[in-house]
């Protein structure tokens, strides 16, 4: 989940700035259409549980929640442990409000890994005669086979769900800290780290000897654009920032950077997590001043230092274990 962590070898040269002779000559084209994105996937149940709540579809409802649902209200002290009595709570509104609509706005999903996401965002529940009632929420949703349901709701302040937010965006990268080392002819190495307060990772970029640094990425949760970041710095003048997006087994960077002579350069770094101490990166989509280039080869990366022994995350894939 972490596309930083491919300096997609200086075999290809810096990231986006590798000259083509260098890169593999393998168009985009020739992939085949992405299959809609696990972000995609959840956007889209989330609205089907507006639609059943307004249309009074608790059967609808229930399936879109596990059994064992969590709920907590921070500001009323409210927590309930099941989804059938949180669909009675829901019943019990209603019955108390006839008029009562919801209208839901999710403000970021991130896709920790194939089978966990959390998702933030607001709703106003509304009704005739009624003043609009806004809460904002935090969901932890699960994928069983290939239905997510919604594992957790809690509604809290905004500045609570923020918080909230950044950690667990952040978190979900723990699992990278360590230092890797590329199967390009240079045997780049990555040291990836937690700065204080465990809100940005540090990225440092060295020679295979691991003493000259060529470059470093800083990677944190930007609350206004609300999503992961990267900015990253080179040693030869080329710096550039990008953002994140999970999908269902790799995570993509989508970059853009400029270059040391002032060119500007863009393209997705594809990383894939084969086990938890193996991935692969690879640049796709890539552009010089507009013009296409071919993809660059595919780069394995494996952990050479093991990570600290009070960092336990998960890997973002299920493939991996």
């Amino acid at each position: 989940m972490f596309k930083i962590l491919q300096v997609v070898c200086l075999a290809c040269c810096w990231w986006l700035g590798c000259p083509a002779s260098i890169a593999v000559a393998q168009s985009d084209s020739d992939a085949s259409p992405p299959e809609r994105s696990a972000e995609e996937q959840i956007r889209i149940q989330l609205r089907q549980y507006v639609a059943a709540f307004n249309d009074r579809k608790f059967d609808q409802l229930a399936d879109l929640l596990s059994p064992d649902l969590q709920y907590r209200d921070d500001s009323a002290g409210t927590q309930i442990d099941n989804a059938e009595a949180f669909l009675d709570r829901l019943k019990n509104a209603i019955a108390n409000e006839p008029t009562l609509q919801l209208d839901a706005q999710s403000s970021g999903v991130f896709v920790e890994n194939p089978t966990k996401a959390i998702v933030q965002g607001s709703t106003t529940l509304k009704a005739a005669d009624v003043a609009d009632e806004d809460s904002y929420f935090v969901l932890t949703m699960s994928k069983n086979v290939k239905t997510w349901k919604i594992t957790s709701i809690v509604e809290q302040s905004p500045e609570a769900t923020l918080q909230s937010a950044a950690s667990e965006a952040i978190e979900s990268l723990g699992w990278l800290v360590g230092t890797w080392q590329d199967s390009s002819p240079e045997e780049l190495q990555s040291e990836i780290e937690f700065l204080p307060g465990r809100r940005f990772l540090r990225r440092t970029i060295t020679d295979s000897s691991g003493q000259q640094m060529l470059g470093f990425e800083i990677v944190g949760y930007d609350p206004i654009a609300n999503r992961v970041r990267s900015w990253t710095y080179l040693s030869d003048g080329t710096f550039g920032e990008g953002f994140w997006t999970g999908e269902e087994n790799h995570w993509s960077l989508k970059m853009t950077q400029t270059l040391p002579d002032g060119r500007a350069a863009s393209g997705t770094y594809v990383l894939r997590p084969e086990n938890r101490d193996t991935m692969t990166v690879q640049l796709v989509s890539r552009e010089i001043e507009g013009e296409p280039m071919p993809s660059s080869i595919e780069i394995t990366m494996k952990r050479i230092a093991t990570t600290p022994p009070n960092t336990n995350e998960p890997l973002p894939t299920a493939e991996a274990e």
